[in-house]
């Protein structure tokens, strides 16, 4: 899990794929949503570089999201959040 500050195409990234699942675009395969806004909340946020990852042999990803919420109209971060529901596997 983490912020890699760094888009999906790039090769540490690719090297992730070979053993692990991001569980967003698992779940949100035709997905162009982002998590990096830098504060830019007027444009649309397509630059994903936060992730949440799971082995396929010990999890089961149930639901995955990117959470664009402005808790009292403040941003928290300049990336949005991965939420992820996942079941260790019996």
């Amino acid at each position: 899990m983490g912020d890699f500050n760094t888009t999906p195409e790039h090769p540490r990234l690719k090297l992730l794929e070979k053993e692990w699942v991001n569980t967003y675009a698992a779940l949100n395969p035709k997905s162009t949503s982002g998590t990096f806004n830098g504060f830019h909340t007027d444009t649309p946020v397509n630059n994903c570089i936060d992730y949440i990852w799971v082995t396929r042999q010990a999890f089961i990803i149930h639901s995955s999201e990117i959470r664009a919420e402005k808790p009292n109209h403040q941003w928290l971060s300049d990336h949005y959040p991965v939420l992820s529901v996942v079941e260790i596997k019996p």
